[in-house]
């Protein structure tokens, strides 16, 4: 069976007005209809769930440093998959995601992709801050 896990910075809340919480959401409740492991695994600044999703949702405190990930996210993502999982993160460019996908690699786990959500498109990345 396909294992596929979403990596976020937030809580994949649907009841947000934030579209990556509301995208992931409605990408991994139609995966798990399909049939597919999925896991959603978000960083925030802090733990408190505001939904139960049908899929499996792990979350962790955002660290002080931007260019960390939590140390315990990769423990858990190495134990809670195969070489065959399916990495899939979500957002704009997000410091502590490189570090967290060398990791993975490392580790061996290679299928990786991003889905930025429109943040880059010509007009956005005329600002430093995007």
């Amino acid at each position: 069976m396909m294992q596929i896990i979403h990596i976020i910075p937030g809580k994949a809340n649907p009841n947000t007005l934030n579209g990556v919480n509301k995208v992931v959401d409605a990408v991994a409740t139609e995966q798990v209809r399909l049939g597919y492991k999925t896991m959603v695994v978000g960083v925030a600044n802090n733990t408190q769930r505001r939904h139960e999703p049908m899929y499996e949702y792990k979350l962790y405190k955002k660290s002080d440093f931007p260019f960390c990930y939590p140390k315990e996210m990769l423990k858990f993502l190495l134990g809670n998959s195969t070489e065959n999982t399916i990495f899939h993160f979500h957002s704009v460019f997000i410091f502590w995601f490189l570090p967290l996908i060398k990791a993975l690699k490392k580790n061996g786990r290679c299928h990786i992709f991003l889905t930025p959500h429109g943040q880059y498109i010509d007009e956005a990345m005329k600002s430093l801050k995007k």
